[in-house]
């Protein structure tokens, strides 16, 4: 078993997160992602099923961290007893002034979890953390951190262990933690999040609307950059090209062409008007507009790795 570079202290404050919920927090069936057979599942927080998914390590690994952990018998399943070892206690990290916007999504999806699950054991429905920042604060899927994406979008999740760690804002030590929908010793999806409670100093910075509108608001003024018709335009070629495939027409009809994509994808030179109507430039084969699409895609990766390193000022 490969293990990652996760510390005690990581480790300890996932234990302190979860330590008033049940020992099943949920049960159910979902379908394999690879060949649609239905699967069992369980939400075990305390399993050791759950510690070697989230952290890739060892039984005897975690045994070396914490020396006298008792693993026991609880509703039929082999879980940590946490009662058995003292745990340190862990200092609040301080916010700091000057972030990237990658980790102002970070503290908000953690300022989301510590109120949405206060109402149950600490724990709360990851698609209900990611689509309400998403949606109020009106921040496509290209902008949001990978990790985050992974744990909704209905694909296989590529590495469990490294998703803890890419969770993370990067000036803390562990704040945020999934819980995963396990099948056997196998992990399924990621069922929840939790999060260190006492995890950071200022309280009065994470506050889940001041957060999503500061997302919000991040994101609004990069539409109005000029970086912003060329990420639209990647992403209306999409359509474009589908159109084209499909049904065979190069018109750019509304409401799947609003004016501001069509003055996107007029600004790369790809747009014919007659009479007010639009239309892909007939000289343009399918085959290079592809090559254009996959062009932009590109460019469009790095825009959002751009827009997501960008430091600011938290307010």
């Amino acid at each position: 078993m490969t293990e990652f570079p996760i510390k005690k202290t990581l480790i300890s404050r996932y234990f302190e997160s979860i330590r008033g919920m049940p020992d099943i927090l949920d049960k159910g069936e979902t379908f394999s992602l690879t060949d649609g057979s239905p699967i069992a599942y369980e939400v075990v927080p305390f399993s050791i099923a759950q510690m070697k998914a989230m952290t890739g390590r060892s039984d005897d690994s975690i045994n070396s961290m914490f020396r006298g952990l008792k693993v026991v018998d609880r509703s039929g399943r082999r879980t940590y007893d946490f009662s058995s070892v003292p745990m340190e206690t862990e200092i609040s990290e301080a916010v700091p002034d000057y972030i990237s916007r990658e980790d102002l999504i970070k503290l908000t999806v953690y300022a989301i979890t510590r109120s949405l699950g206060a109402s149950n054991n600490g724990a709360a429905k990851v698609d209900e953390i990611v689509f309400q920042l998403k949606n109020d604060a009106g921040i496509p899927d290209d902008f949001m951190p990978a990790s985050m994406m992974e744990m909704v979008e209905g694909r296989p999740l590529s590495d469990p262990p490294s998703l803890i760690l890419n969770l993370q804002p990067s000036f803390s030590e562990g704040a945020i933690f999934p819980i995963f929908r396990i099948s056997g010793e196998l992990p399924v999806s990621v069922g929840f999040l939790t999060c260190y409670p006492k995890g950071f100093e200022n309280d009065a910075k994470l506050v889940p609307e001041g957060l999503i509108k500061s997302v919000k608001d991040e994101f609004y003024l990069f539409t109005k950059e000029p970086g912003y018709q060329d990420f639209v335009a990647g992403r209306v070629l999409r359509s474009v090209v589908f159109n084209l495939e499909r049904k065979k027409t190069r018109k750019l009809s509304k409401p799947l062409f609003d004016d501001i994509k069509i003055q996107a994808l007029k600004k790369i030179g790809i747009v014919d008007e007659v009479n007010g109507s639009y239309s892909i430039v007939e000289a343009l084969s399918l085959e290079k507009i592809k090559k254009l699409a996959s062009e932009l895609e590109s460019k469009n990766h790095r825009i959002a790795q751009d827009w997501k390193a960008k430091m600011i000022k938290l307010q």
